[in-house]
This record gives C-alpha cells, structure tokens and sequence, in this order.
C-alpha cells in the first residue's frame, strides 16, 4: 500500500513538472519551415589547463573537460511567437525553442502565465535585444554577439530589423549598437505581458554555452574592431575589488589593496563608468585582478595578451571568465579561497598566496 501511494504521489509530482513548465525543443522541430543560412559548424578547442582546476558541480554536468563551440546560423522564421517577458522564442505547440535561452532549466519559463498571455502582431522583421538573464555579462557575452552575427549576415538586413525589447537601451548596449553600425532608434520598447507573433523574425542562437564564455574567434575580431580605440595603450594595471556589491566583498580590503599596490594596481569601480570609460580603461590595462563577478566582462575591450587573476571565495571555479579569457587570448590564472558557496556578503584573501599568483603570472613589483 505504502509502495502505491508513494508511486501515485511520484507521478502527481511528474505530471506537475510536465504540466507547470513548458519543454526545450530545437528550432528546427518548433519552427522547420524557417529559412537557415550556415554561418559556420561548430568546432572543437583544447583546455588542457581544466585538468588542474576543480569546477563547480553543474559546470563539469554541461562541459565536461572540453569545449565544443556551438554551430552558428541565422534563421528568419514566418509568424514566429515571442515571449517578451522572458526573452525566448515559443513553438505553436508552447514549448520553448532551447537555442532562445540561456536559462539551463525550463523552471525559469512557468507555462501556464505564458500560455494565457494576449496574442499581439508585429509587422516588419524583427529580432530580440536581450536574454532570459540579462545583466552586464550576459549583455555582452549572449546579446552582442547575437547582434554581430545579424551584421554579418548576407541573408538579412540588419538596418530593417527592429528589437525587441521591454525597457531603453542601456548605456552600454546603446554604445555597443552605434558601434556595430546599428541605430538606438531600432530598439522597440514593448509591453512584456503579450505573446507576440512576429511577421518575419531573425533568429540566432547564443555564440557561447551555459558557464562558459568562450567566443569564436570571428566574433573577437569583429568587436574589437569595431569596439576598440585605435590609439596607442598607456599599460596600466587594474583591481576590481567589488567592495560595494552586495555579495563577494574583500573583508580584508585594505590588506589587499596595499598589495597590489606594490605590483603597481590601481583600485578601480567600473560601473560608476560610461560605456566609453570602460572600454577606454580596459583597453590601457595589461594586467586585471578581481574577484568572479560581472566587472570581469570588462576585459573583452583589452587587446589580446591581457594577464587575468580571478579570484573566488569558494573552492571550486566557475569557468565563465577562464573561457572567456582562453577566448580573447588572455593569460588566465585563479585563486579559490576554500568557501562552499559564492553567494557570501565578504570573504578573506589569502594575500600570501595572492602574491605568489601574481609572481607566477610574470606580474612584477612596482609595475616594472
């Protein structure tokens, strides 16, 4: 009787997830009319330095010890729906095209408040702005990428294309799209209650995988060229502290700071920073420390050969940055502070073994 109730109790719990949350399916199974054009198959780059590292449990489950870079496309898809709220793309049927999100589990996307949603028409070709999550990193790691490819597209017309989005550009999304050659004008801010059926969408997937920032190398060369300054560098050399962010502050700061100091770092707080100043002050950096967080993005605006110390308040790495690093061509290296979880308001650095990191990076004293 026990052994009934419990599997009856189990398959309640079942139909619960299945009914509660919509699926992931392929594009090509919601949408197999969709005109695709091939930009490039995906393809796949050693990490020998994975074998030293101890990563977070969920990062091994997706990556294992390589990396495979995604296949690369863009479809346009006839009357396509679009979720505004969440950012992804939805099938006639209410699953949830996998290659729209970058959420690795369909409990972000609860079916039923999708499902009841208005129906409402955008005419034209239109494509989204940003991702189911969307703060600074995955602005520029998920969203700007996808933009590039629908610049270099031959199949779509970038400058015709609208995007979608709930709220303004942000300063640094506005920069990025002048930048690429795209207006702020082409963002149309929506109403995120609605599904929307899109006349002609423009779709591509994310150019990364979950945890990993890895961006093809094709992609590098566009954004620094269209991103970067083309002035001579002043090589100096940043600490990103995170001293008034609400979790993974520096209990001993000032001990840290004195350190680094001698290595010739200056402390800087990058989001008091316009988008120019950001990308003016990474670009003169040849040497970045800072502990895991979204000021890290910032190096995808120093030139190739940047020398990267990330630090972490648990034992293990998160690898969004190593991959990001291994990417741009920087020199990445890491120091995990023993803790179990990464949400902590402030942690201690062992500032010994913080300068024997910097030692063994080829980061002198005194800046020399």
């Amino acid at each position: 009787m026990r052994i009934k109730k419990a599997m009856k109790k189990g398959l309640r719990f079942a139909r619960a997830i299945t009914t509660t949350h919509p699926r992931f399916v392929a594009m090509e199974s919601a949408y197999p009319n969709a005109v695709k054009t091939d930009m490039r198959p995906g393809y796949d780059i050693s990490t020998p330095e994975l074998g030293n590292m101890v990563l977070r449990d969920d990062a091994v489950r997706r990556l294992g010890q390589g990396y495979r870079v995604p296949d690369d496309y863009v479809a346009v898809i006839e009357q396509a729906l679009v979720c505004l709220k969440h950012n992804v793309v939805m099938s006639r049927t209410g699953d949830l095209v996998s290659e729209s999100s970058n959420a690795g589990s369909p409990k972000f996307f609860p079916r039923r408040r999708i499902e009841q949603r208005q129906k409402v028409r955008i005419s034209g070709s239109a494509t989204l702005l940003r991702a189911r999550f969307c703060n600074y990193y995955h602005v520029l790691i998920d969203g700007l990428p996808r933009l590039v490819s629908i610049v270099r597209s031959p199949s779509v017309d970038a400058n015709a294309t609208k995007l979608m989005s709930s709220s303004d550009a942000t300063d640094m999304e506005a920069f990025c799209l002048a930048k690429l050659g795209l207006s702020s004008n082409s963002v149309e801010q929506l109403d995120d209650e609605p599904l929307y059926e899109v006349e002609r969408l423009v779709f591509t997937p994310f150019k990364t995988r979950l945890q990993a920032g890895y961006l093809p190398k094709e992609y590098v060369s566009h954004l620094r060229n269209s991103l970067l300054p083309s002035r001579p560098r002043k090589r100096t050399r940043l600490f990103v502290s995170r001293q008034g962010a609400r979790e993974r502050a520096i209990s001993n700061h000032r001990e840290v700071l004195g350190l680094l100091s001698i290595f010739g770092f200056v402390e800087t707080t990058l989001e008091t920073m316009s988008a120019q100043e950001q990308v003016d002050t990474l670009y003169d950096a040849e040497a970045i420390v800072g502990v895991h967080g979204a000021g890290l993005t910032n190096m995808l605006f120093s030139p190739e050969g940047l020398k990267v110390v990330e630090i972490f308040p648990t034992y293990y790495v998160i690898p969004h940055y190593y991959y990001l690093s291994r990417s741009l061509g920087h020199e990445y290296a890491y120091q995990c502070e023993g803790g179990d979880t990464r949400s902590v308001k402030s942690f201690k650095v062992d500032v010994r073994r913080l300068e024997a990191s910097l030692l063994r990076s080829g980061i002198s004293r005194n800046g020399a």
